[in-house]
């Protein structure tokens, strides 16, 4: 049978006596497997480009503010700027009893300075998630001592102005928010 036969098929990588033949090229000379191999790279890297906008615009458009949601749902730092002094005196109480005096004399300070900067709401609004009542307590409490100088004892002058400063709970959240996040 010869190889020019219609109907027959013939492997062109296979002369006639059954020996191998040179690789296959492609038009412009180089092996066909190379060839393929570089159109195959071409193809996926044009794909990859093409999809390359689509993924950067989810990035921006859903994965950046779901990220940055996710880390304002958990961070909590009205306490820690707006009352400082407070916050860095409770870091020495142990959460059993009253704080000292020299708690009750930092948030004094830390009273008088929100009034004067007019942002004890933003304060008063997340204690009040925690604990009941806060926002009512640390507003009235600011206002009753806005003109106290120095008294005797920070502790009696704050525990007259509002009862809930002799709670320990209300410390305890106070401190407990301190920390920066939930």
């Amino acid at each position: 049978m010869s190889a020019s036969m219609p109907g027959s098929h013939s492997n062109p990588s296979v002369n006639s006596d059954g020996g191998a033949s040179a690789p296959l090229v492609a038009a412009d000379g180089r092996p066909l497997k190379t060839s393929l191999r570089r159109a195959l790279f071409k193809n996926k890297l044009r794909a990859i480009l093409l999809v390359a906008p689509l993924m950067l615009f989810l990035l921006v458009a859903f994965i950046f503010p779901i990220f940055s949601m996710l880390t304002r749902s958990v961070e909590s730092n009205e306490v820690v700027t707006i009352m400082p002094t407070t916050s860095s005196a409770l870091q020495g109480w142990d959460g059993e009893g009253l704080p000292d005096e020299s708690v009750y004399a930092a948030l004094a300070h830390d009273l008088k300075e929100g009034q004067i900067n007019r942002n004890l709401g933003r304060v008063a609004s997340r204690l009040n998630y925690e604990y009941s009542g806060m926002r009512s307590t640390i507003t009235g409490t600011a206002r009753r001592i806005a003109r106290v100088e120095s008294p005797e004892s920070w502790k009696e002058t704050l525990i007259e102005a509002h009862r809930n400063w002799e709670d320990t709970n209300v410390w305890r959240v106070i401190k407990r928010e301190s920390s920066g996040y939930t």
